[in-house]
């Protein structure tokens, strides 16, 4: 068991000395990186807007079924009217 006091090096000169140069290296990825974004919007082109989509016929089996007996009952009417 030691009695004395412990010391705890945490290399302080040795880690500004990396953490600078960690920044510089993120500052210059990100420099470059900005660079070839704004490069890309620059050099785009403009592309014509889509042409509308053709119309479309949809059907409900609900609203189908309720014209189909619609029909129905209309010709039972006319039956009768006859």
């Amino acid at each position: 068991m030691l009695n004395g006091q412990m010391e705890l090096s945490l290399g302080s000169e040795r880690s500004r000395a990396t953490s600078a140069s960690r920044r510089t290296q993120r500052q210059s990825r990100a420099r470059w990186w900005f660079e070839r974004m704004r490069r890309a919007v620059e050099e785009a082109c403009d592309w014509p807007p889509a042409p509308l989509p053709r119309a479309e016929q949809t059907w409900f089996e609900a609203a189908v079924g309720a014209a189909e007996a619609q029909v129905e009952k209309s010709l039972e009417e006319r039956q009768i009217c006859e």
